[in-house]
């Protein structure tokens, strides 16, 4: 299946990702803060979220450069073995990681 989302699309994914952390977290004016600012802000108020959000954003990162690679090589439908199950491990590490931080996020207060 070719990528349905441009990366312009993609980098706002990540940036309402970390906005809405920040958010979670208080942070005062993260709504005007740059998406740089906040990444560093995040893990010094809670180490846990800066941690899962870092681990997330990698592997969204991983996944969506993977379908990039697939789509640019015409391969996409067409996975050898080796590529889907590369594709398959990156959607679970993706997935994993997203869990980790919904219930990260989850409790905080």
């Amino acid at each position: 299946m070719t990528m349905v989302f441009s990366r312009s699309d993609f980098e706002q994914v990540k940036e309402f990702v970390v906005l809405s952390a920040a958010i979670k977290l208080r942070v005062q004016d993260a709504e005007l803060e740059p998406v740089r600012k906040l990444l560093d802000l995040i893990p010094k108020a809670n180490p846990s979220l800066g941690a899962a959000l870092a681990n997330f954003l990698a592997a969204y990162d991983s996944w969506y450069d993977f379908h990039c690679e697939l789509d640019a090589g015409g391969k996409a439908g067409n996975l050898s073995t080796s590529e889907t199950e590369k594709l398959m491990a990156l959607i679970e590490a993706r997935d994993n990681t997203r869990l980790v931080l919904i219930q990260t996020l989850g409790v905080i207060q």
